[in-house]
């Protein structure tokens, strides 16, 4: 993988921006984030700044599915990641606290002008704990297992995961979420950090 669809993918799977619950049938949520990504060793010049789209759709009472594209902006090049999202929560509605199953699945590249490089294909097994702080804030923590199946090259599996609130109204129908996630690379890579904020609206 080249640094680029390495970034792209590890903060487009890393991070989560979204409640541990899952949206109300028929309800559709849009969102956008802006991450920063760093090497945990506090390499300078190294960290980069990622932003990301998403809208995801309610389809049952514990079932909800989302699209989000990930990508680094500006420059003659950058990389982006491109994922399906869907959410099975395991808890009522109506609990406190919160448990639900997702598996992100999609595919990162980097880019030069209109030329495609070689996509790296990644699934990102997601456990969401969410637990309500206080009315109209949720603490989510997201533990996570990766897995990157490069166009050429080994199949890599790691572990990670982020930390962050959901601060919101009670109707959830905006929310704003200030997030933390980290992953570790046993395979040489090292280990980022990531940090970052995303707002979602919907109704």
């Amino acid at each position: 993988m080249t640094r680029l669809v390495l970034c792209v993918a590890l903060v487009g799977c890393a991070t989560s921006y979204q409640s541990a619950r899952v949206l109300a049938p028929g309800t559709t949520e849009v969102g956008v984030a802006a991450t920063r990504i760093q090497p945990s060793d506090g390499s300078n010049g190294d960290g980069l700044w990622v932003g990301d789209v998403s809208v995801r759709r309610g389809l049952t009472d514990r079932f909800d599915g989302g699209v989000h594209l990930t990508r680094i902006p500006g420059g003659p090049e950058t990389g982006s990641f491109l994922a399906v999202d869907p959410k099975v929560m395991l808890t009522p509605p109506g609990a406190a606290t919160t448990f639900s199953l997702s598996m992100p699945i999609g595919v990162a590249w980097d880019e030069s002008f209109s030329d495609f490089g070689d996509g790296t294909i990644v699934l990102a097994p997601t456990l969401y704990l969410g637990f309500e702080v206080v009315p109209g804030t949720e603490l989510v923590a997201a533990p996570k297992l990766f897995v990157f199946v490069p166009n050429q090259g080994e199949t890599q599996t790691e572990v990670g995961g982020s930390i962050g609130l959901r601060i919101g109204d009670g109707s959830r129908s905006w929310a704003v979420h200030p997030e933390l996630g980290f992953i570790h690379f046993d395979q040489g890579g090292g280990s980022f950090v990531m940090f970052g904020v995303g707002i979602a609206a919907g109704g």
